[in-house]
């Protein structure tokens, strides 16, 4: 017997919960961001290097943390 029941539609989330989800993501990618940063900074400081390692892990945190975020995003529509 085949089922004639419709699936019921997904429930829409309000906009404060979508505002809260967004909000809590930019929070973390700050976070995610300022501890790759810092620790560049002390990886730095640990190897007398001037500015290439916080360079290298700030822009690392930011194509993580972005990476992140679309994949979430588009996860979520």
């Amino acid at each position: 017997m085949p089922n004639n029941e419709t699936p019921p539609p997904p429930k829409k989330s309000s906009k404060l919960a979508d505002a809260y989800q967004y909000s809590a993501m930019a929070f973390q990618m700050g976070i995610t961001i300022g501890l790759c940063a810092f620790l560049g900074l002390k990886l730095d400081e640990w190897l007398q290097t001037k500015v290439l390692f916080t360079l290298i892990l700030s822009l690392s945190g930011v194509f993580m943390a972005l990476y992140h975020f679309i994949k979430k995003a588009m996860s979520d529509s």
